[in-house]
């Protein structure tokens, strides 16, 4: 289970959550695989609300850490893990590293989540059914609204990454800075996994693109560069 506030599962690891998810499902997720029924008011109890985060940014300094292979490229871990707040995505490659810091505090992801001593699971993905109900339970999930993530795909013209969407998640935020570490929109590829920006279903242009245009209009939006190495680009 979630254990106080050190927010582990305990002796179970994420290949026990996926023997698990067969079982939990037939127990649990008829509120996830109907909610033209039920599924509404079914996290809306048991999940966080896009307000509680709000509350919990208000004020803050937050680094968003993306995951660019460049990153490890640089010494920017002292940095990010200044930020009151550090949100790494998906399963956090680098962590850990004096590149990339120490600090974890938000996990943002679209992947059954490795990285379990978290104070919140921001569940950016489309496919809810991955979620083991354990951690939907847990009352550190915050599920992300369909609506944006469709509204923002539609203006990339491409489905948003998961950084992008929780890039948007965070400007509509009253956090004080937002950060941006590790993104360079695959120009070094990613650490996440040996995919080239030809095989994603991202654009990544059109997310660079929207990030400019942001930084222009919200001050407290920047973006860190980082080296990229032309020999690893793909």
């Amino acid at each position: 289970m979630w254990a106080g506030g050190s927010s582990t599962f305990g002796p179970r690891t994420a290949r026990d959550f996926v023997k698990l998810q067969t079982f939990d499902r037939l127990r649990h997720f008829s509120a996830v695989r109907a909610p033209e029924t039920h599924g509404k008011d079914w996290f809306g109890r048991h999940c966080l609300t896009e307000a509680a985060n709000f509350d919990k940014l208000c004020g803050k300094t937050v680094a968003l850490v993306g995951n660019a292979r460049a990153l490890m490229q640089t010494s920017q871990g002292q940095s990010i893990d200044a930020h009151d707040i550090v949100i790494r995505i998906n399963n956090a490659p680098g962590l850990g590293t004096d590149a990339a810091g120490y600090k974890l505090d938000w996990l943002a992801t679209a992947v059954l989540p490795r990285r379990l001593a978290v104070d919140r699971v921001l569940w950016i993905g489309r496919k809810v059914r991955k979620i083991p109900f354990e951690l939907m339970t847990s009352g550190r999930l915050y599920v992300h609204q369909a609506a944006c993530r469709n509204d923002l795909s539609e203006g990339l013209g491409a489905r948003a990454s998961t950084g992008i969407m929780t890039a948007d998640l965070l400007l509509r935020s009253p956090a004080a800075t937002i950060t941006l570490y590790g993104f360079d929109f695959y120009a070094s590829r990613s650490l996440s996994g040996p995919h080239t920006i030809d095989n994603t279903p991202h654009n990544y242009q059109a997310e660079k693109d929207w990030i400019t245009a942001r930084t222009a209009q919200d001050s407290r939006l920047q973006i860190v560069p980082t080296r990229v190495d032309t020999t690893d680009a793909g």
